[in-house]
């Protein structure tokens, strides 16, 4: 609001017309944008390859950078902006974005719970029986699905009849 004020409310195409060349007013009022978008993109990979196991969010960073930028570069063509309206432009652009966010958010969640029910748990019920190789096949609202690994028998368990399911091992 103070930038638009100082400048007397005109647009891009305004500013850039009343200076001496057009084409670096347009150039250097752009260049904040793309250098956030590329230390956005080189902080992203920077993560990435600091961690030791990525997770999709981790990818997002980048990728948000990335495609910032091709949408900056689509936004620049004379024709978007006579067939597009604002809104439309900002729904294409954040849009993907949000689904994106969604998906990858999913992702890690669902990655999350599965490495959580794999391996070997031990059962600590509420009688004080510790149960060994014990596998989670789903949590529910209502207590969790077990496998018992040396006689294969699937068992359901109620909340109230256990303490707690320790991780034991991987079976990886």
């Amino acid at each position: 609001m103070f930038l638009s004020r100082i400048e007397g409310f005109r647009s891009e195409n305004e500013l850039a017309q009343e200076s001496t060349n057009p084409q670096r007013t347009r150039f250097f009022r752009a260049l904040p944008y793309y250098f956030g978008c590329v230390v956005v993109i080189v902080g992203g990979f920077l993560r990435v390859v600091q961690a030791q196991h990525p997770s999709a969010m981790d990818w997002l960073l980048p990728a948000l950078g990335c495609w910032l930028l091709f949408c900056m570069w689509f936004g620049k063509h004379s024709r978007v902006n006579e067939r597009l309206e604002r809104t439309g432009f900002l729904l294409l652009i954040f849009g993907p974005l949000v689904a994106a966010y969604v998906l990858a958010n999913g992702y890690d969640e669902a990655m999350s719970d599965l490495s959580l029910l794999r391996g070997d748990h031990r059962v600590i019920h509420s009688t004080g029986v510790v149960e060994e190789n014990a596998q989670l096949l789903r949590t529910t609202s209502k207590g969790v699905l077990i496998l018992r690994i040396p006689t294969r028998e699937v068992s359901f368990l109620t909340y109230q009849s256990f303490k707690r399911i320790d991780r034991i091992g991987s079976s990886q």
